[in-house]
């Protein structure tokens, strides 16, 4: 097999560009989505989105269980057992289709319930079958995708859904200009779905074809109880995740107004981008940091994750900033004043964008490490606290869209970003808790620290330029940023991170 380690540096690149041109995708859709279709159908989109993303359970939640046994059985050349994850992979997928299925007639009664006065709005049950189509569509031909995943040939992957994104930007582009039809749009997005799949599937017939000739060998009883384990905490995960996300926006809907939600949803997108362009990179990382745990002593161990662990850090200093005081900006010139929220409501999106940039490194060792049985609790506590939290807000304090904004933020530092690291601290590094509590409270003391910081800077710099204050203020968050990183200089942590830099 190729060097794991260019696979995993060549998925890095390949993932962090595609997701930047996704995003910018994602700009240039949204502006005419919103031009053209209005705020209803901005909202449609949005509700239905995160609805749909409930029982999504691709890539997040099952891949991740069989993805464990199935790196060994690569790195072994055990075909047989390959192919029997395989096929256990191709069952799975054809109980969430149908799962799938279920749900979206459940949802189709409910429909009234969750829209209220928007239900009158056009075709809103067509428009709901086809997000269910489009969800189907991700788990036909899908068979050996997973293992391009597991044998961290994740640049296949990314390069062609990154193909497929900016081909069904263009297109959509093109629809929504002609036809000005939310119905068309999602028409577009689900032939070139499944056109997208057929060529993966191709791909990786002709890279992995021969484990279909393997005879298929049974899986032993601890590799059943184990990925039974692995399964069930990262369903549990991701339906968490997943449930809090979508019931969120339901909530926003349901108890303040679906405009509310449009507007939530464009601030969200950029957020969520961010996010999800450093996840791409970290995932690439996964199947490194799983090898390591066989391979290397604790010292060594700890050592690679507070790179990591300062490596985040740099990247939430750098995006938290900017994100703080540029997005109202970059909104109002993208899409006019009607669509900004307020500076709460910024503030709570931004220590969102904190949290989920500077903590990914638990997740990358999460996954890596196979603890999400373990944190099994810790994920329906999460969801929990944070659904509580938003009702009351929205109900009681009328917050509206700082209610949902800010409950993520609380409910994961309640659950999630304490226990997770004491799992990993206590039986994977064997070091006391207390190390990693100072050092996170150090990284984001500083982080908010800069944005306090760049936000009176811009406060003289918004009213004199306007809209087109973005443009100041990106820079200027940078420089600051850049500032703060030269007190790093010195340290034995950036010193080593440069270094090992230099080497690659």
């Amino acid at each position: 097999m190729a060097s794991r380690t260019k696979n995993a540096a060549k998925s890095a690149l390949v993932g962090g560009a595609g997701q930047a041109l996704t995003l910018l995708c994602k700009f240039l859709t949204r502006g005419l989505f919103v031009y053209y279709l209005g705020k209803t159908n901005v909202g449609l989109n949005q509700q239905f989105t995160e609805l749909i993303g409930i029982f999504s359970l691709a890539e997040l939640g099952l891949t991740q269980a069989i993805d464990y046994h199935m790196f060994a059985s690569l790195a072994k050349k055990n075909n047989g057992l390959t192919k029997t994850l395989l096929n256990l992979y191709r069952k799975i997928y054809a109980g969430v289709a149908l799962f799938i299925v279920l749900v979206g007639i459940v949802v189709t009664f409910l429909m009234p319930l969750i829209l209220k006065d928007n239900i009158t709005a056009p075709n809103v049950y067509l428009i709901w079958w086809l997000f269910v189509a489009i969800a189907l569509a991700g788990y036909l031909l899908r068979g050996k995708r997973p293992i391009l995943m597991a044998d961290q040939r994740q640049d296949i992957i990314y390069g062609v859904d990154s193909a497929t994104n900016i081909l069904t930007t263009l297109v959509q582009l093109v629809s929504l200009f002609l036809f000005k039809s939310f119905i068309i749009y999602l028409v577009v997005a689900l032939i070139l779905q499944l056109l997208s799949n057929c060529y993966l599937m191709y791909r990786a017939n002709k890279l992995y074809g021969h484990i279909d000739n393997a005879e298929a060998i049974p899986l032993s009883n601890q590799q059943k109880t184990d990925i039974k384990k692995l399964t069930v905490g990262t369903l549990i995960n991701h339906l968490s995740t997943a449930f809090r996300t979508g019931l969120d926006n339901t909530l926003l809907t349901t108890l303040a107004c679906l405009a509310q939600t449009a507007l939530y949803s464009n601030y969200f997108m950029i957020n969520n981008a961010i996010t999800q362009l450093f996840v791409k990179i970290s995932n690439s990382i996964i199947p490194a940091v799983g090898n390591l745990n066989v391979q290397e002593d604790e010292e060594k161990k700890y050592e690679i994750f507070q790179k990591l662990f300062f490596t985040t850090f740099l990247v939430a200093l750098f995006f938290t900033p900017a994100f703080f005081v540029c997005i109202t900006p970059f909104v109002r010139l993208w899409l006019g004043d009607d669509w900004t929220i307020g500076i709460a409501a910024v503030i709570a999106l931004s220590l969102n964008l904190l949290v989920s940039i500077l903590f990914n490194c638990l997740t990358v060792y999460q996954v890596a490490l196979g603890l999400q049985w373990q944190m099994r609790i810790s994920f329906i506590s999460e969801a929990l606290i944070s659904i509580i939290i938003s009702i009351i807000g929205l109900t009681v304090f009328h917050w509206g869209i700082f209610a949902i904004a800010i409950s993520t933020v609380i409910s994961g530092a309640a659950t999630t970003y304490w226990y997770l690291p004491h799992l990993i601290y206590k039986d994977y590094f064997k070091v006391q808790l207390r190390y990693y509590f100072f050092r996170a409270a150090e990284y984001i003391g500083v982080i908010i620290l800069a944005c306090i910081v760049v936000y009176f800077i811009s406060l003289g710099i918004v009213p004199a330029l306007g809209k087109w204050a973005v443009f100041a203020l990106a820079p200027l968050s940078l420089i600051v940023s850049g500032i703060f990183t030269l007190f790093y200089s010195k340290t034995n942590r950036f010193k080593s991170l440069l270094q090992q830099i230099k080497n690659r």
